[in-house]
């Protein structure tokens, strides 16, 4: 594996088989999996502590669903007042919480008044699934508040990417957005961006998973996202995000073999369990 080292909060990133694990708190009704919509601070509170206690030490909130429309369908996403009222409601809930515990917090969103509002709070990073490509502003935000950036292969929109080819070259884009910025290198981190978004072909998730050393040598962190996804969704013919447990198991498996920074996930526990038998039962390098 290729060795990409960051840095979000005081979290050390590597890549690696004993990755750091993600746990999502979402707080939009249209998030594409029912089971991880919290609807108000106190069942936000309960999630975040059961995470935290079964080894999560990343919480990532969303307050607007990035999810495919073509696939789930639904209304248009959210404009920023709406999403920033969600974030507003529910992140010093989050924060409360992982104070007691070794670990930090990224707010997932691509709009410049939400992320400027969760920097201000005091979140490690931003995760903006456009690469700053929706917001060129964001990165600025990051490189003043000293945080950290996880960035998505995207052009424009959400993982509008057509190959694995233009996955790299479009996170060779946001690298460069970021660096312009300000923000440190070791504070910018890659995901390749898996998932169906914006209708793309199934193929394009396919040619990642076997290109994988290739955004593992940009040199930065590697954050992966597959949980309940349509990645595991289409070979296994589960329509349903949630019946899609035990593929994004099997495929969390072989992506921590690979050797990766973080997981993020909506099931904390199962996810710990594959980073424990990944690494007693994979030989060593």
């Amino acid at each position: 594996m290729t060795n990409g080292k960051g840095y979000l909060g005081k979290l050390i990133l590597e890549n690696s088989r004993f990755p750091f694990v993600s746990g999502v708190i979402n707080v939009s009704p249209d998030s594409f999996y029912k089971g991880s919509v919290k609807t108000n601070p106190r069942e936000v509170e309960g999630a975040v502590k059961k995470m935290l206690t079964q080894g999560a030490r990343i919480i990532d909130i969303g307050g607007q669903s990035t999810r495919p429309r073509s696939l789930y369908g639904g209304p248009d996403q959210s404009d920023y007042s709406q999403e920033l009222q969600r974030i507003r409601d529910n992140l010093p809930t989050v924060l409360d919480v992982v104070a007691s515990f070794d670990a930090e917090v990224t707010v997932d969103t691509y709009h410049r008044q939400v992320a400027e509002y969760a920097l201000q709070q005091g979140v490690a990073g931003i995760n903006d699934v456009t690469g700053f490509k929706h917001d060129a502003e964001i990165a600025n935000l990051v490189a003043q508040h000293g945080a950290s950036a996880i960035v998505m292969a995207s052009n424009k929109l959400p993982g509008d990417v057509i190959s694995s080819k233009d996955a790299l070259n479009a996170l060779k884009s946001s690298i460069k957005i970021g660096l312009d910025a300000g923000v440190p290198e070791t504070r910018i981190i890659v995901d390749p961006g898996f998932g169906s978004w914006q209708g793309r072909s199934f193929e394009v998730d396919v040619q990642i998973f076997m290109d994988f050393k290739r955004f593992q040598s940009l040199g930065h962190a590697v954050y992966v996202a597959v949980s309940r996804k349509s990645t595991v969704g289409i070979p296994t013919n589960r329509k349903d995000p949630s019946d899609r447990l035990h593929g994004t198991v099997a495929l969390t498996t072989l992506l921590v073999e690979r050797g990766v920074s973080v997981v993020r996930t909506h099931d904390v526990e199962p996810t710990i369990d594959v980073i424990k038998i990944v690494n007693t039962f994979v030989e060593k390098e």
